[in-house]
């Protein structure tokens, strides 16, 4: 978890999608932007231990975003989400 951010403020941070994309979705894919944002975040000095997943991480982001219809720059929004929780 990061360190300075409560369970109720990281379901706030949720971003809200147009065109009825199921909320479920929506907060995996916020919660893998999430993860993958923390551990560049954190672990900028072990990249090659994390860098694969966090690739896949994208991939997966990406493919569900565009099969959902959601035009969403997670990873700039999670990126900036923990920065300003760290």
């Amino acid at each position: 978890m990061l360190p300075k951010a409560s369970a109720e403020e990281l379901k706030k941070a949720i971003p809200s999608v147009e065109g009825g994309a199921p909320a479920s979705d929506v907060e995996i894919l916020w919660a893998t932007s999430l993860v993958v944002a923390y551990l560049a975040a954190a672990f900028r000095d072990q990249k090659v231990n994390w860098e694969l997943v966090a690739k896949k991480a994208k991939t997966f982001i990406s493919r569900q975003s565009k099969k959902l219809n959601i035009s969403v720059d997670w990873e700039d929004l999670a990126t900036n989400f923990v920065s300003s929780h760290m």
